[in-house]
């Protein structure tokens, strides 16, 4: 199956701060994952193209799961603006 990229940015919704060291994953069992860095943005490649779920973890921040279609060789932009827990 061909495989796409998904970026974006993971921030503090009441505040618009980034947050670093929030775990983004795309498969349901979080296997392939990545963290967020200094500037709350990540990377995820050799997504599955076709329509996947890109979940998001922050540290004392509520989980975050949104649907996207991923574009086989492309990349698409998912960004998360994530409550405090």
């Amino acid at each position: 199956m061909p495989n796409g990229t998904v970026q974006g940015t993971v921030t503090d919704a009441p505040t618009g701060m980034p947050i670093a060291g929030a775990m983004v994953s795309w498969n349901p069992s979080g296997r392939t994952s990545t963290t967020t860095d200094a500037a709350g943005h990540y990377t995820l490649t050799h997504v599955n193209a076709g329509s996947q779920r890109i979940m998001t973890d922050a540290p004392a921040h509520t989980f975050m799961e949104k649907r996207t279609d991923v574009p086989a060789g492309g990349t698409v932009t998912v960004d998360f603006a994530v409550n405090p827990a």
